[in-house]
């Protein structure tokens, strides 16, 4: 016998009448109304995704700044009046860059190239005194294939850097607007978490929930990498976490 094909009928959503609210004549009368929350479905299937910004190396950023960079703290002053000029740029200001020599100042240069490449950033403007050193961090940033431009303030003087960078930071913002962003997997997703300050309580109240957090919401994600003083006593529970200790642990 062939089996009977039953037929599916869809089902109608149909909208829940909602009762108009009565406007009270007292104030004190109101009743306080809580809307229920609308939840989105859950996904079940596939590694979580999310869209980001893919950038000229590949990586991908959730932001999409175009960044003023102050090479050194003489610059500060610069960089802020060219974000003041272009809405929408950024500028970081900061107290370092003179009277550094040696690994303090190669510590100094990574920190600034660093920043620039971030895929959270879509473009760079470096500003600095002299043309050496802000070449080094215009080369540096320029590695990772985003738009960068620099500018010297000697020789050329404030007004004439900040109109110049002005121009150039304009250029770069429309430029950034039209990035559209794309669906990304998780796994091309960095996180960056901080615990608060190294103190006897920071192993307990700051770095547990966020080292628990971050391995619950990307389990099987890249690896988090933790810092502590090594003076500082390890928890157990920590202790018994790490992938390949260097050195005996001391827990506490």
């Amino acid at each position: 016998m062939a089996a009977k094909k039953v037929k599916k009928t869809a089902k109608k959503t149909v909208a829940k009448k909602a009762k108009s609210p009565v406007v009270p004549k007292l104030v004190e009368d109101a009743p306080l109304y809580i809307p229920e929350p609308d939840y989105l479905p859950v996904r079940k299937r596939g590694k979580p995704t999310f869209t980001g910004y893919r950038r000229e190396n590949g990586r991908v950023g959730v932001r999409n700044h175009v960044v003023i960079l102050p090479l050194d703290d003489l610059s500060n002053a610069a960089c802020e009046a060219v974000a003041n000029n272009v809405k929408g740029t950024m500028a970081i200001p900061h107290p370092y860059g003179r009277l550094q020599f040696g690994e303090d100042l190669d510590l100094h240069f990574r920190t600034l190239i660093g920043t620039g490449a971030n895929p959270n950033v879509a473009a760079v403007i470096v500003i600095g005194i002299e043309t050496a050193w802000t070449q080094i961090v215009v080369d540096g940033i320029a590695k990772s294939g985003k738009p960068v431009a620099g500018y010297a303030i000697e020789q050329n003087g404030d007004h004439k850097v900040i109109w110049a960078a002005s121009r150039q930071a304009k250029e770069f913002l429309h430029w950034a607007s039209e990035k559209q962003r794309e669906e990304c997997s998780v796994d091309e997703l960095w996180v960056s978490v901080k615990c608060g300050e190294p103190d006897t309580t920071s192993a307990w109240r700051r770095i547990r929930p966020s080292g628990t957090s971050s391995t619950r919401w990307m389990p099987g994600a890249p690896p988090r990498v933790s810092a502590r003083r090594p003076k500082l006593p390890v928890p157990k529970w920590s202790a018994r976490r790490a992938a390949k200790p260097r050195r005996p642990a001391r827990s506490s």
